[in-house]
């Protein structure tokens, strides 16, 4: 079926039951599935998939005809038998993917990296390479190569697109594109944890329309397309507001606010609202009670609803089920600092895992990372998993850490910053040393390879590394493994304009890839736009 030249855009409120964060774009587990369990029923011709990752995906049987894939990352997925035919794919690294007995003909190969494949027995005729110099086809089984030609470019349009969604376990049931104006599409969304199991489907109508993708979802490093507005947006300064030192954006691009000095209290600002409301905590009363929170600093809103907080002063990890506002202990114990297993000294920034089962908790004071599954409760024992000697700048130490990126299916490291040691650095899980990714260990500075006292952190897809780099008021972008630090946001000078920051501690992404940043001393939330 040839593609059409026009594109259907969805609404992404329409996969708000998928697991999403801007920086953890991913199809994981995927397995496309009709109802007759007859795989070559599914008609995916012409879809795009646009910063996307992909692993242990199954397309096997399918028509991927005319379909786009750009800027993304597959792993371990399965094209066996598929047809692929005027295939696009765009800056996009392929491993261990097998292509047998799959129909390739007229693609078009930008820029991309193909290891350890398989390729055997595939029809390709007339695909093309181009820029080939940055095309690498490494360890693959791939047969007739001479039928690989350099110039030959194909281009289509597509008429569905996913871009910058993140989905876990999803089976796409059914699928069908046609050429009409309007369509459906019905997406089943799996999860599974070690305490049970949910499922949630959502159905979506799109329209046809001449949008096109915008710069957001490209590689900022790959592309040239670095910058954002450098003169930030005011998103929050309403009265009660004291010191940010966490932010986290969920799927519908609510924006949650943690503040820790004198309310101690967690705000929640939905997408084009203006004022905000409390969802943990209690304005100026910090206390151990279960409703309380004492010098917050971080948190976690995942797909189920849940809500968790570190609560640094009360040495323990607060969960608020479906709405409220009594919070449960589920890592640490309320009011006992310490260095047990089953002990908290000082928690600072949180995440889960991509299955959002097990959480892990930067416990700052004891200079150690610890990994919580997401039925814990009080008192039960964690696994250490980086870090756990004492304080130091050495490849085996962590220095006063403090943020946490980690997602298994962008990367196996878990990222972190040391506040006192001025890095960053990554650590595989149970690993005895790191490795240095920004920074001079134990040397601050405000040139483009220095940090000073390095606070909250994200890693995007491409394994770019932004940091908020708290005692140079500015956003660090470190593309991915370039030690020179790009500023994209403040100018280094301490200030409460719309082009200064006062101590940035919290970093975000909304899924137009806006920039957020809360600022512990200026008290307030700066929005800079994508361009």
């Amino acid at each position: 079926m040839p593609c059409v030249h026009y594109r259907k855009t969805v609404e992404l409120s329409a996969f708000a039951n998928a697991r999403y964060r801007v920086v953890h774009r991913q199809f994981d587990a995927v397995r496309k599935d009709s109802e007759s369990d007859d795989l070559g029923q599914l008609d995916l011709d012409c879809v795009e998939f646009e910063q996307i990752s992909m692993k242990n995906a199954v397309f096997s049987y399918a028509t991927l005809n005319g379909a786009v894939f750009k800027n993304s990352c597959f792993s371990g997925a399965k094209f066996k038998g598929s047809s692929l035919n005027c295939v696009i794919i765009d800056k996009t690294k392929v491993q261990g993917t097998n292509f047998s007995n799959s129909k390739f003909k007229c693609n078009n190969v930008q820029q991309c990296q193909f290891n350890h494949n398989n390729i055997k027995s595939t029809t390709k005729t007339r695909s093309s390479l181009r820029k080939r110099d940055h095309a690498r086809w490494n360890q693959g089984n791939i047969d007739d190569k001479e039928n690989i030609k350099k110039h030959l470019q194909f281009y289509a349009n597509s008429s569905f697109r996913f871009v910058n969604q993140s989905f876990i376990s999803i089976a796409l049931v059914s699928t069908k594109e046609s050429t009409s104006t309007s369509s459906s599409t019905t997406i089943t969304s799996t999860r599974k944890t070690t305490s049970s199991s949910t499922s949630s489907t959502s159905t979506s109508s799109s329209t046809s329309s001449t949008s096109t993708s915008t710069s957001a979802s490209a590689d900022p490093c790959m592309s040239s397309n670095r910058l954002w507005n450098t003169t930030g947006i005011t998103v929050s300064v309403w009265s009660g507001l004291t010191k940010v030192s966490g932010l986290f954006i969920d799927s519908r691009d609510t924006l949650f606010i943690v503040d820790q000095s004198t309310s101690s209290v967690v705000w929640k600002l939905l997408k084009n609202t203006t004022t905000a409301t409390i969802v943990a905590g209690v304005s100026g009363l910090r206390t151990a009670a279960a409703k309380n929170l004492n010098y917050p600093q971080d948190a976690y809103f995942d797909s189920k609803q849940t809500l968790y907080v570190s609560d640094y002063t009360n040495y323990r990890i607060q969960k608020y089920i479906n709405g409220s506002t009594t919070g449960i202990t589920m890592a640490g114990i309320t009011g006992s600092s310490g260095s047990a297993l089953n002990q908290l000294g000082g928690p600072r920034h949180i995440t889960f895992d991509a299955t959002e089962s097990n959480l892990y908790v930067v416990d700052g004071d004891e200079n150690r990372i610890m990994r919580y599954p997401a039925n814990s409760t009080s008192g039960n024992n964690g696994v250490l998993v980086a870090g756990g000697t004492t304080a130091g700048n050495a490849n085996t130490q962590l220095n006063t850490p403090w943020g946490i990126f980690y997602n298994e299916s962008i990367s196996n490291y878990i990222y972190t910053t040391n506040a006192d040691g001025h890095t960053v650095m990554k650590w595989l899980p149970g690993d005895s040393s790191g490795t240095f990714v920004a920074g001079v260990s134990g040397v601050l500075g405000s040139n483009a390879t220095l940090l000073n006292s390095p606070r909250g952190m994200i890693v995007d897809a491409y394994l770019n590394v932004y940091v908020a780099d708290y005692g140079n008021d500015r956003i660090q972008l470190f593309c991915a493994g370039n030690p020179n630090g790009i500023t994209i946001a403040g100018n280094g000078t301490t200030g409460s304009g719309a082009t200064s920051m006062n101590g940035p501690r919290g970093i975000a992404f909304d899924s137009s890839m806006n920039l957020y940043v809360g600022e512990f001393d200026n008290a307030r939330v700066l929005k800079f736009l994508k361009l």
